[in-house]
């Protein structure tokens, strides 16, 4: 996978509009602004665009804020971190532009997490996801979090797994992985119309 490659994750029945994200590994705070400068002109045509950010701070948001408000981005930003990282958000300035994105969700994540103030998508750990596939607690576990996260409007991404015959369709995630890209402009001539996920 190149430095620059964006991948897509694909809409469900549920879910509208498309979302992209900068597949890089995740990515310091003081590179925000640069990565997100250098991808704007590409990422107007996708409702939601995903950045990774290693040991986030309230700071990458404002600074990404900056970014979007400055290029007029479309596509609203989620930076995804890690439950570790959530606790110095707590008290953070949020902007409409701007939200977070609990990375690797799984059976031993806090309930508390996924409904602090800030959080508005989800992503489950895929091994997580893959082992709810065969053994019925984990997936109940699974399927509680995706129907409190749905309760609060978030928004959910999650492997593209094939469930059993009992699984109550339901309880889906809203997005699932389709590809990598490694032309921004052809993720978007593809892409659908744009769909506003800041009420989220």
């Amino acid at each position: 996978m190149s430095s620059g490659a964006l991948r897509r994750w694909t809409a469900t029945l549920r879910s509208e509009g498309s979302v992209l994200e900068i597949s890089r590994a995740p990515v310091k705070g003081k590179d925000v602004p640069r990565i997100l400068r250098e991808f704007a002109s590409q990422l107007n045509g996708c409702s939601m665009v995903i950045l990774a950010v290693d040991s986030a701070r309230p700071g990458d948001l404002s600074a990404a804020s900056e970014i979007a408000k400055s290029s007029e981005l479309s596509a609203h930003v989620c930076l995804a971190i890690d439950s570790a990282s959530l606790a110095h958000f707590q008290h953070a300035c949020w902007s409409d532009r701007v939200g977070l994105l609990l990375d690797n969700v799984d059976a031993n994540t806090p309930l508390s997490h996924v409904m602090q103030e800030g959080i508005e998508a989800i992503r489950f750990d895929q091994t997580f996801a893959r082992e709810a596939m065969a053994h019925l607690r984990s997936g109940c576990i699974l399927e509680a979090i995706l129907r409190l996260a749905r309760n609060a409007g978030l928004c959910t991404l999650g492997p593209d797994i094939r469930w059993s015959c009992e699984h109550d369709p339901a309880a889906t995630f809203d997005y699932v992985p389709e590809m990598v890209l490694e032309s921004p402009t052809s993720a978007l001539t593809a892409a659908g119309s744009a769909t506003d996920l800041s009420s989220r």
